[in-house]
């Protein structure tokens, strides 16, 4: 029963990520499924295929973001990570606040996230872990 309901978490996800490709690359569900398949490109193959637009990383993906806003691409960005790393102070003397409330608010969600599954959530599944701000 735990490895079926694994099994669908994980259909949902892949439907989701298949789903998102799709519409970006401006394709089907069934032409990136097709492709897809679970199996993980090099970056070279990706271009090829029409996964990606262009090989980079971060920077380059910065830098793009930048200039799709209008923005001067060479400008200097600070990324601020959320949530903000504590303190070695703040980590010494923590109470476990920041755990309980999300340990409060996971079992809230229980019983939506056993039967929905983690990719239910509207545009969740894949998150930037940053914010790029330009200076």
């Amino acid at each position: 029963e735990e490895r079926a309901l694994f099994e669908r978490w994980l259909d949902r996800i892949y439907q989701d990520f298949v789903g998102k490709v799709a519409k970006g690359r401006g394709k089907t569900y069934e032409q990136i499924d097709a492709i897809a398949q679970g199996r993980i490109w090099t970056g070279e193959d990706a271009l090829r295929l029409g996964l990606v637009d262009r090989l980079g990383g971060l920077g380059t993906a910065i830098r793009e973001a930048l200039t799709l806003a209008r923005l001067d691409p060479a400008a200097r960005v600070q990324l601020v990570i959320f949530p903000e790393p504590k303190g070695i102070l703040s980590q010494a003397f923590d109470r476990g606040d920041d755990t309980r409330a999300a340990l409060a608010a996971l079992a809230g969600r229980a019983g939506a996230l056993l039967e929905d599954g983690p990719a239910s959530g509207a545009d969740r599944v894949l998150e930037m872990p940053f914010v790029p701000l330009v200076n």
